[in-house]
């Protein structure tokens, strides 16, 4: 029985992390000026708080620190993870889609003549498609030969 209680108990507590994690989303943000720069920066310089703070702003002696107050900070959190599903439905680029604008290339670049540049698309698309792998032979000092296939 005393098993079964602290199940419930997870299961309670995963349900209100749940719901807290919608609600930031839900929230009106009021950012300051640096606190919005701090976001900015945060994910776009790779997800380094103490980067992000100094080149918003903070003083570089207390930007660690400030950083990670940030980062706990209710309505930045709240910011960060709106522009982080933004920018992943921004830069969604399906296989389909990727495949078709290489079939678009390669017909583009025959009808001007560029035969070079049809034959790399078509060889893009193989690639896309798993068609090609690559060998590459390295030599060491030894004797012994290694062959790696790089498959992708």
């Amino acid at each position: 029985m005393g098993g079964n209680k602290l199940l419930k108990s997870a299961v309670k507590q995963t349900e209100i992390k749940t719901d807290i994690k919608s609600a930031l989303n839900c929230l009106p943000v009021k950012l300051t000026r640096k606190q919005q720069l701090f976001c900015q920066e945060y994910l776009a310089n790779g997800y380094n708080a103490t980067q992000a703070a100094i080149k918003a702003g903070y003083s570089k002696k207390t930007a660690y620190s400030i950083g990670q107050r940030l980062l706990k900070h209710v309505e930045v959190k709240a910011e960060l993870e709106r522009n982080t599903q933004a920018t992943q439905k921004k830069f969604e680029y399906t296989k389909e889609e990727h495949f078709k604008e290489l079939e678009e290339l390669k017909l583009a670049a025959k009808k001007t003549g560029a035969l070079a540049a049809a034959v790399k698309a078509a060889e893009l698309k193989g690639k896309l498609c798993g068609l090609y792998i690559e060998k590459q032979e390295v030599m060491l000092k030894e004797p012994q030969k290694f062959i790696f296939e790089l498959k992708k």
